[in-house]
């Protein structure tokens, strides 16, 4: 989903946020502006205070009728990734459009070899990492196949009256090593193999019942993801692929 922002009455440019160092291999020019800090920013109704990558303040600067603001923090609240490359003097700018996990996550994934690449648009969802020893802990409690290596859960999300997030599980991915899938498919009705490779055949389980109140909008929006995750195959990935 795109966002935009508006300054109304303004022409507003965009500085990004450097290191003092890269200054000195830039051809720079010393200017009297002004600091504006009675600025304000709303970017889809929120209004926030703009920061740098220490979670410093940092305030408008008007120069000649333009209005400046500085580029990181507010290019990643548009969902942009922001790069400096000081050597080139150059300001990389990239959509993401995938969902983004934690560093913790992406190397679990790596790990066994997957990906899921929802993309940002998608409402209402939200992807689940299961660490390892959750993993253990869930096969001690008998709630997954003893031989499963790794686990992803798919949410639908909703808020209830007191604005609470809830989440019910829609759909998981599942991982067993290559040379126990012939024995797990025995008993594993109502599967979909998303892939496999050398070592690990990938399955995919969408939520059998819809735990919401027939007829009611969160039944609709449940049943429509799980119908919508399955014709995309759960956006499940092979990595390198």
């Amino acid at each position: 989903m795109r966002k935009s922002w508006a300054a109304a009455g303004m022409t507003a440019a965009l500085l990004v946020g450097i290191t003092a160092g890269a200054y000195a291999t830039s051809n720079l020019k010393e200017i009297k502006a002004f600091l504006n800090p009675d600025l304000q920013v709303d970017l889809n109704g929120v209004t926030f205070t703009l920061k740098d990558e220490q979670g410093n303040d940092l305030v408008p600067i008007t120069y000649e009728g333009n209005t400046y603001l500085p580029l990181r923090d507010l290019a990643q609240r548009l969902d942009l990734s922001v790069t400096w490359d000081g050597t080139n003097n150059k300001v990389f700018l990239k959509n993401k459009p995938y969902m983004e996990f934690s560093a913790e996550d992406e190397a679990l994934l790596e790990k066994y070899g997957y990906g899921v690449r929802v993309p940002r648009w998608l409402e209402n969802v939200m992807v689940s990492v299961i660490p390892e020893e959750n993993v253990k802990t869930s096969i001690e409690e008998g709630r997954l196949d003893k031989r499963a290596q790794a686990l992803t859960l798919i949410h639908y999300m909703v808020q209830d009256e007191d604005l609470h997030r809830l989440h019910d599980v829609v759909a998981r991915i599942e991982v067993y090593k290559k040379e126990d899938w012939p024995e797990v498919k025995k008993t594993a009705a109502g599967v979909e193999v998303l892939g496999e490779n050398d070592r690990y055949v990938y399955i995919a389980k969408k939520a059998a019942e819809n735990p919401y109140e027939p007829g009611t909008l969160d039944a609709e929006g449940f049943g429509d993801l799980r119908d919508w995750l399955d014709l995309h195959d759960y956006y499940f990935t092979l990595s390198g692929k």
